[in-house]
């Protein structure tokens, strides 16, 4: 689960939150399909400390996203919402550079990687993975 974790280095040092490995969940709010959503709280269960969640657009958030925070809230797992007006690409690149620690990066396969979405992460290579969802 996405919980925090009573880590310890040298027994002695709290590993502080900017060291913490987690995954960003990056969304075009325009469209949020329940697939992605499902495979980000499996991956979460799987031992994420906390999920980051970026929401790229100019709309309202649309139903499913509700829904979803409130399985996450019901599955106790830690959650950052950050709602960006740009592009998805480039406010992705913006996030990581802000938010030290993100290790994975997770986005809907069916609509986003392309030609365009690739270059705009190029910024990011080699700093974290990027996993294709949905």
């Amino acid at each position: 689960m996405c919980s925090p974790r009573s880590t310890r280095v040298n027994a002695e040092r709290k590993v502080e939150e900017s060291e913490v490995r987690r995954p960003l969940l990056a969304l075009d709010g325009g469209n949020i399909n329940d697939g992605i959503l499902a495979s980000a709280i499996e991956i979460c269960r799987r031992g994420a400390w906390r999920l980051d969640i970026l929401v790229a657009t100019t709309k309202s958030a649309s139903f499913l996203l509700g829904r979803f925070l409130m399985q996450l809230e019901k599955e106790g797992i830690l959650f950052r919402l950050t709602k960006a007006a740009g592009p998805l690409g480039q406010e992705i690149v913006r996030y990581v550079k802000q938010h030290p620690g993100i290790s994975l990066i997770m986005v809907d396969g069916r609509d986003q990687w392309n030609a365009g979405f690739n270059e705009a992460l190029r910024p990011l290579s080699g700093q974290c993975q990027v996993a294709l969802l949905g």
